[in-house]
């Protein structure tokens, strides 16, 4: 983790290199599969994301030993990208009702829970197109406020008040276990981040990339390495003066010569 980043309490990046494990500090136990399967992820990664299926059986649950258990102020982050219109992202409590941030009708949902789950208040959001953004939502103990994020933009924010949250259940992922509940999230999500404060919009944009940064494989003669945010393809082979680049996500092409600079934990 890098020392200027906000440091999660859990993170997931749900991709080919790490499946369901918990790369943060806290190593969280990994989640636990269901009728998923790996799909392309946020810019082109071949298994950069978990696809699930819209149905009851289609989930990805994480125990929560107590790692998981914000209670106070919080963050939750991930890439997604919806084919129907609703379903859970996450959901604290696997057939009941903590914390929950969902798909309804399109937009984001975003409902705090009080820890003896009292519902109060929630925030929405407009629909969202069917293509990857980076969602979130925080919420802050001291302000009351809760807020929503797509791709690093507040969209919408409401009031909850000052109440301790209810984030000690497991989580689950694409579908709650409960059959009277038939709303199940069908598409595809990456990179899964759990914070114990209230990330800021500067935070929040800072650690977008953040998974992408450890996944993927490169060959004996070319590959990618992130720079900066950017995913540049290069030539490795030592003969070459330096690294042709041919593409970075950011619009931004950069050029030199990064082959000594390279560590495999930078292939993307």
């Amino acid at each position: 983790m890098a020392d200027d980043l906000p440091v999660p309490i859990a993170l997931y990046p749900l991709n080919g290199r790490h499946g369901t494990s918990d790369i943060s500090p806290n190593k969280n136990p990994p989640g636990i599969l269901s009728d998923v399967h790996l799909a392309p992820g946020p810019y082109g990664h071949p298994q950069g994301s978990y696809q699930f299926s819209g149905n009851f059986t289609s989930n990805i649950e994480f125990p929560n030993n107590g790692g998981l258990d914000t209670r106070y102020s919080m963050t939750l982050l991930a890439w997604v990208n919806r084919e129907n219109n609703d379903g859970p992202i996450v959901n604290y409590g696997t057939n009941s009702w903590g914390f929950h941030f969902w798909f309804v009708n399109g937009g984001l949902f975003s409902r705090p829970m009080t820890r003896d789950n009292q519902f109060l208040f929630y925030v929405t959001s407009s629909e969202l197109s069917k293509t990857w953004h980076y969602v979130g939502t925080t919420y802050d103990f001291s302000s009351g406020v809760v807020k929503l994020w797509v791709n690093g933009e507040e969209v919408a924010q409401t009031i909850f008040g000052s109440e301790e949250q209810s984030t000690q259940f497991d989580v689950r992922m694409g579908a709650k276990a409960d059959a009277n509940d038939k709303r199940y999230f069908k598409g595809r999500i990456c990179c899964l981040q759990v914070y114990n404060k209230s990330l800021s919009q500067q935070e929040i944009i800072a650690v977008q990339n953040r998974t992408f940064k450890t996944g993927g494989s490169a060959s004996t003669e070319t590959g990618r390495v992130w720079v900066g945010d950017a995913c540049i393809e290069f030539n490795l082979d030592p003969r070459a003066p330096g690294i042709e680049v041919c593409r970075a996500h950011a619009g931004n092409p950069i050029s030199g010569h990064l082959r000594e600079a390279v560590g495999l934990d930078k292939f993307c």
